[in-house]
């Protein structure tokens, strides 16, 4: 259980605010946000329709 309290202490001061820089920095030029809580067939499909759209309007 300690190790429980020591990870979420580690993550709430640490993990979390790199976090929430990544959010601040990275995300506003990233081309694509894919939602990581997705099923993994669910982002597999959002990924095929991005590339096959880009394909399209490539040709």
């Amino acid at each position: 259980m300690d190790m429980i309290k020591i990870d979420s202490q580690i993550y709430l001061d640490k993990g979390r605010k790199a976090y929430q820089i990544m959010i601040e920095k990275v995300k506003p030029s990233a081309d694509r946000v894919i939602d990581g809580t997705l099923s993994v067939e669910a982002i597999t499909q959002k990924l095929v329709n991005i590339i096959r759209s880009k394909s399209l309007n490539e040709r």
